[in-house]
């Protein structure tokens, strides 16, 4: 009852598909598109960096990408400084839409100042729908 009359309610519908995507952009991320991330893959000017498990990883992941599953990221630490200290730019991903491993992956990245750094927010299961090449282990 409370929530009817107070004036900072909680909104009854929350729009969830977007809800990760608008935080990124909140943190002054760059949010890529799959046509923006699919271009950089062709052309190999970006490296891809994984944020899913390493079990994940190893059932699919986006060729010569980077596992960097942000679970254990502690464990990882030096690849974590090593990608953030390249000159080429990276783009993270996660599983989906309602995976915040990449966006809180790639704020590590930004917290290290990375420079040319880009989420692709739709992630993997965009990538393997579209048809684009995919790595099995």
């Amino acid at each position: 009852m409370v929530n009817l009359i107070h004036p900072h309610r909680i909104p009854w519908i929350q729009d969830w598909d977007n809800y990760i995507e608008t935080k990124a952009r909140d943190a002054g991320i760059l949010v890529v598109s799959w046509a923006f991330a699919q271009e950089q893959f062709k052309e190999g000017r970006a490296k891809f960096v994984d944020a899913r498990p390493f079990e994940e990883f190893e059932m699919g992941h986006i060729p010569d990408a980077v596992s960097l599953p942000f679970e254990r990221l502690d464990d990882s630490f030096e690849t974590l400084i090593e990608l953030a200290d390249a000159d080429r730019p990276l783009i993270v991903y996660c599983r989906n839409r309602a995976c915040d491993d990449g966006l809180l992956l790639t704020q590590e990245f930004q917290a290290l100042e990375k420079t040319n750094l880009y989420y692709f927010v739709d992630g993997f299961d965009a990538w393997k729908e579209a048809g684009c090449p995919v790595v099995t282990q």
